[in-house]
């Protein structure tokens, strides 16, 4: 949109991610460079020149609200006094002064020198002043409803003397207080009572913090509590220090000067802007990482080339708000409508499973038959260790035998000849994943026809075992030394490895194809994970281009039965490919959607000749690409070719409802925390609520088609691949879903899709 300013200046609003989210606005700012933004909280952006000039605008809107002459000179700062409503300016005119909700000075304070920082600290409902070479604290005049409007004493109430330059910059949190100087020197203060009075005093000090003047600070804290300080000087440094002023990171030097530091407070991560650079370099302050490249935000930057001159940020809103050379106001907006992070990859990633054991794997199939397993760094949300699984050690498993050999190789020659469906048979893209948590598998589906049977290296599973073993052994053999008046009754038998053991001496051993299932003709496109009550090993359910059902036992990777007469004519389940997969454990059916326009439902059974027919779902105009089960709300979900996606009963015998999507639908899931229904039409991720089907979130991020979806409720994240070479992780929806009062029956309008009995 665009909106005409009092000064015949044009905003701009557009979208943008922050990290992985930003909402963009810009402002032409009246002559002059800005040099500094404030907030005021609920009521407006705030920006002032050198020419003594404050404007304002709205801040959700970006509408101007106002514009003033408010001091003499340049204006070096602004703060909040958010208890009263309250702007306060600081200028080199040597004044302070205090402004209202409707832009009306209530109050000139007059100093001797000029000011250079300023800062509102809320526990004792001061204000800190930096000069040059102290720092004044005004603190509130009793009975300040007084007639004649003044809130603060006139006079200092006292002095600390800590730099010997100008202080250049002053931030509170808390209790504390610290100030950063042209002389290098960090100070760290502490608010105590003495009298009754609220007073502030030095507790640490850095003298040489930076070998050049501190002109940037800022204070955040992370999701677990931790308060850390943030410092960037003219030496291209950027420090991270502890609420004692020890160091703990250090980013830099830069190869150019820095021209804004400051930390994002809704996402915890210090941006860092050089001088004509055109993007701001984004570190990780937990772990110490550099993850720019890893975020939507440093892209977006990137490409705009906005020309970036100052950042700020604001701690009531989560904003951050830059300047430009064009004398524009750029505002970043936390939106969780586009990814918290990107991971790229070199080719483009399909499938997706991942297991939920700490630590949490996620797993990624390629175009080139390879897994890319990805584990999230301790210290940092933001950065994955990645390991490759590669397609030529599972494909030296495969064992055929004639009959098989045979069979695979008729159907590519009717694939070659135009006879046959089915993709090229030299193609080894990865078409399905999943995970079997009960005996740690990861079972992968190709197109060459082969299912893949990962498992952890058994090898160094014993080998974790027994010093496992070894250690308790010695554990309690100190202990007996030790401790030689407890009974041996009382210190308990040798402790067996644990379950928790076994998972933890996984995750060390690392992965290795354990077997090759081979009894599918062509592509691989559909499987399902059946659990065995009295087994850790489950059975799985395939199919694919050849249309026939298999059923496997996990255990040995040996075939139990696959769908035959009487529950199927000549052994296959529909009359075109089928294309997905999904299982009731609630209701022990299985459900597959085709190509021929259709979906099917059916008994399972450990016999192929009693996987009865227990309901066909048709009402797609084209190819039903995929299908997924929804326990919470006892439906079966259906996507396809035709932009449409319906609800069905849970036996199939009626269509709930539809609803059409602009774009081909190619990935369909369901959130495991509340049943949201997840789609991925063309390059755009959708979030449905369960009852209303009403979209509740969209989200736009990839550059090419979406080919999978996946929820960890464990992160509460969505993870998305697409032909793009992406791999990007989502905020989940988290919003209350709730169940909506039940229609009166008939109330059904007419629908053209139906229900077909067996």
């Amino acid at each position: 949109m665009k909106i005409q300013d009092g000064d015949g200046g044009v905003f701009l609003h557009s979208q943008c991610p922050l990290r992985h989210d930003m909402c963009c606005a810009v402002s032409t700012i009246q002559a002059g460079v800005c040099q500094c933004v404030g907030r005021k909280p609920k009521i407006s952006n705030i920006d002032q020149t050198r020419h003594g000039i404050l404007k304002f605008w709205e801040a959700d809107s970006g509408k101007p609200s106002g514009c003033l002459h408010a001091h003499l000179g340049l204006i070096t700062d602004l703060a909040v006094w958010s208890e009263n409503r309250m702007l306060l300016s600081a200028s080199v005119d040597n004044t302070i002064k205090l402004w209202n909700s409707v832009l009306e000075c209530h109050q000139i304070i007059q100093v001797e020198v000029p000011v250079y920082s300023l800062a509102w600290h809320c526990r004792t409902a001061q204000l800190l002043v930096g000069l040059e070479g102290k720092l004044m604290v005004f603190s509130e005049k009793e009975g300040s409803q007084l007639p004649t409007g003044q809130f603060l004493k006139d006079r200092a109430e006292y002095r600390l003397v800590e730099h010997s330059d100008i202080v250049a910059a002053i931030a509170s949190f808390e209790s504390r207080v610290y100030s950063a100087g042209f002389d290098s020197s960090l100070a760290a203060y502490e608010t105590y009572s003495e009298r009754g009075r609220e007073l502030i005093r030095c507790i640490a000090r850095k003298k040489a913090a930076h070998s050049c003047g501190i002109s940037f600070l800022d204070v955040g804290q992370d999701a677990t509590g931790n308060i850390w300080v943030l410092t960037g000087s003219y030496d291209r440094m950027v420090r991270v220090w502890s609420t004692d002023l020890h160091g703990l990171f250090s980013f830099g030097p830069h190869n150019h000067d820095l021209k804004g530091v400051c930390i994002s407070h809704r996402l915890n991560q210090v941006w860092v802007m050089q001088e004509s650079r055109p993007a701001a370099i984004i570190y990780d302050p937990k772990s110490g990482e550099n993850v720019s490249q890893a975020l939507v935000t440093h892209e977006e930057m990137q490409s705009k080339r906005m020309g970036i001159l100052s950042l700020f940020s604001s701690k009531e809103l989560g904003d951050i708000v830059g300047t430009t050379r064009k004398r524009d106001l750029v505002v970043w907006k936390y939106d969780k409508g586009v990814p918290i992070v990107i991971n790229t990859v070199e080719h483009a990633q399909s499938p997706l499973a991942y297991t939920c054991k700490v630590p949490i794997l996620i797993f990624s199939g390629g175009v080139d038959g390879d897994i890319v397993k990805w584990e999230k760094q301790q210290l940092s949300s933001l950065s994955f260790s990645t390991e490759t699984l590669w397609f030529s050690e599972a494909v030296s498993k495969v064992r055929m035998t004639e009959e098989e050999r045979f069979a695979r190789e008729e159907a590519r020659r009717n694939e070659k000849s135009g006879s046959g469906n089915g993709p090229a048979g030299h193609s080894v893209a990865l078409t399905r994943l999943a995970f079997v948590e009960s005996c740690d598998y990861l079972v992968a589906g190709c197109e060459d026809g082969n299912i893949y049977v990962w498992g952890f290296d058994e090898t160094h599973q014993k080998a974790h075992r027994e010093m496992m073993r070894m250690e308790q052994q010695s554990l309690q053999y100190r202990s007996a030394v030790n401790f030689m008046a407890v009974s041996t009754a009382m210190m308990g038998a040798p402790r067996t490895p644990s379950l928790e053991d076994d998972s933890a001496g996984n995750r060390v051993a690392g992965f290795d194809c354990l077997y090759a299932l081979c009894h599918h003709a062509s592509s691989i496109t559909a499987l399902a994970i059946i659990p065995q009550m009295a087994s850790k090993f489950p059975y799985l359910l395939t199919s694919g281009w050849d249309r026939r059902i298999v059923l496997w036992n996990l255990q040995g990777g040996k075939m139990v039965d696959y769908l035959r007469p009487p529950a199927a004519v000549q052994g296959k389940a529909a009359k075109d490919i089928v294309t997905d997969m999904a299982y009731s454990r609630e209701l022990k059916l299985f459900a597959y959607s085709s190509a021929d326009k259709k979906a099917y439902i059916r008994k399972f059974s450990k016999q192929g000749n009693e996987m009865l027919l227990v309901a066909e779902l048709s009402g797609h105009k084209s190819e039903v690409t995929t299908i997924a089960w929804n326990k919470f709300t006892m439906a079966w979900v259906t996507a396809s070719a035709d932009y449409s996606v319906a609800v069905w009963a849970s036996h199939g015998e009626s269509c709930l409802t539809t609803f059409r999507l602009n774009g081909w639908i190619s990935a369909l899931s369901i959130d495991r925390q509340n049943g949201c229904i997840l789609i991925g039409a063309e390059n755009v991720f959708w979030v449905f609520h369960p009852y209303t089907f009403q979209h509740v979130r969209r989200c736009k991020g990839h550059g090419e088609r979406i080919t999978s979806i996946l929820h960890i409720p464990e992160l509460d994240q969505y993870v998305t691949t697409s032909w793009d070479k992406s791999v990007r992780m989502w905020h989940s929806y988290t919003g209350v879903v709730e169940k909506p009062e039940e229609e009166e029956e008939g109330a059904d309008s007419e629908s053209a899709f139906r229900f077909t009995g067996p």
